[in-house]
């Protein structure tokens, strides 16, 4: 009795991480990002075409432009917290996740995955290398660009 009593608990403490994590396809991953900025680019088309026209935006243009931005970000951010998709990756059946399949929070996501590299990418003559060596790496066997492995993460089907 007392030889089982000091024993540790025996939990399979990976079980629910053990499911089948297909990754996605490196032509998903690139279809949604473009729908992820398709989308940003709309809204900023609603400004810009007046623009273009030559016409002048009124300040409720510009309002109603700015909202629409806030809008789509957090739908993005409410959608990463919950699912591990943004709208693109929703449409296009994907998700984030951690290396061990386990969700992504939205701390890591933008903390490691999103805002290092925006920021690297502000530095002039070193971020456009960057940000290409990041779009580059998907080609390794692991499919996982650079944010991914500083954050730990991968993208997986849905």
């Amino acid at each position: 009795m007392t030889d089982t009593f000091y024993r540790p608990p025996q939990a399979d403490l990976l079980a629910p991480f053990s499911q089948d994590l297909s990754l996605a396809e490196r032509s998903t991953r690139l279809a949604a990002t473009l729908l992820d900025n398709v989308v940003v680019f709309a809204v900023f088309a609603s400004i810009a075409i007046p623009l273009a026209s030559g016409g002048k935006p009124s300040e409720i243009g510009i309002l109603i432009c700015a909202l629409l931005l806030l809008a789509v970000l957090a739908i993005n951010l409410f959608m990463m917290a919950r699912s591990g998709q943004t709208i693109g990756k929703r449409l296009m059946k994907i998700r984030v996740v951690r290396s061990d399949g386990s969700r992504v929070s939205l701390g890591r996501y933008l903390g490691l995955r999103v805002i290092p590299l925006q920021l690297v990418a502000q530095i002039p003559l070193v971020g456009p290398f960057v940000v290409f060596a990041d779009m580059l790496s998907i080609f390794r066997d692991s499919r996982k660009c650079l944010h991914d492995d500083v954050a730990d993460t991968i993208v997986v089907t849905a």
